[in-house]
């Protein structure tokens, strides 16, 4: 795409964590769009990590040990050395994770085709009398833990990291819409979907600021927490990447 297509001039509000965001700014920036960057999202370690060094410290004692974000890998490898989790089968639920854990020196067994927790959990199999290792954020699905004693596994979640939404989220997020019309609108998470719409007081003062905008999510997940927030949901990326995410941007233009 050059920066004369669909999204020349375009103001496109982008509230994924900061962290993360600096490939789809840049290619937002390389397709002529102005990005409006306002995370709604940020994840901080925990303030005591003993029970997650001692869950991770009995790894071996699991068949597997789950994984479905790269955030979930950075987070428990400042815990402990990922090298040194020997044991069990690693699963992660798509390519950021497991490039994040190939990073660290982990061999990836498992990886589903679909990067949901509902995907992985079919890609399991028979999991009966099988021990899951799950670090996680504080909050998130219970769909896989739930899914797989469903099954029969036994499954040990432990909290690896919190997720919240920014110190002066609120202020920024009301200073992008008074800057301008907003074009378009990029979510990557359900906990960005709801601390967006939180923010802006609500879901009918969400839905009235974001107007005409048209609403991208990052996966099935974002986009089933924005119906349940009666937003509106334009399109929702195939891939689950920054060019994904791009891709169904481009086609709501």
């Amino acid at each position: 795409m050059r920066s004369g297509g669909p999204l020349r001039g375009k103001r496109v509000l982008v509230t994924r964590a900061r962290d993360q965001a600096g490939e789809l700014i840049a290619a937002l920036e390389s397709n002529g769009a102005e990005p409006l960057h306002c995370p709604m999202i940020e994840t901080v370690a925990l303030s005591d990590q003993g029970p997650l060094v001692r869950a991770l410290q009995c790894a071996a004692e699991y068949d597997w040990l789950l994984f479905t974000s790269a955030n979930a890998v950075r987070y428990v490898s400042r815990a402990v050395a990922l090298r040194e989790l020997l044991g069990p089968r690693v699963a992660a639920i798509g390519p950021a994770t497991a490039a994040a854990l190939r990073a660290h020196g982990l061999l990836v067994h498992l990886q589903p085709r679909e990067h949901v927790a509902e995907a992985l959990l079919e890609a399991l199999g028979d999991v009966t009398g099988l021990r899951f290792l799950f670090p996680r954020a504080a909050r998130a699905r219970e769909t896989l833990p739930d899914g797989l004693r469903a099954r029969g596994g036994i499954v040990d979640v432990v909290t690896a990291y919190v997720t919240r939404a920014p110190p002066g989220a609120g202020e920024s997020l009301r200073r992008v819409f008074n800057s301008g019309p907003v074009d378009a609108a990029l979510f990557t998470s359900a906990s960005g979907v709801q601390n967006a719409v939180t923010l802006l007081g609500g879901a009918d003062a969400a839905a009235a600021l974001l107007g005409e905008a048209r609403l991208v999510f990052l996966g099935p997940v974002a986009a089933e927490a924005a119906r349940r927030l009666k937003l509106r949901v334009d399109e929702v990326a195939e891939r689950y990447t920054s060019e994904g995410l791009l891709e169904a941007l481009v086609r709501t233009f």
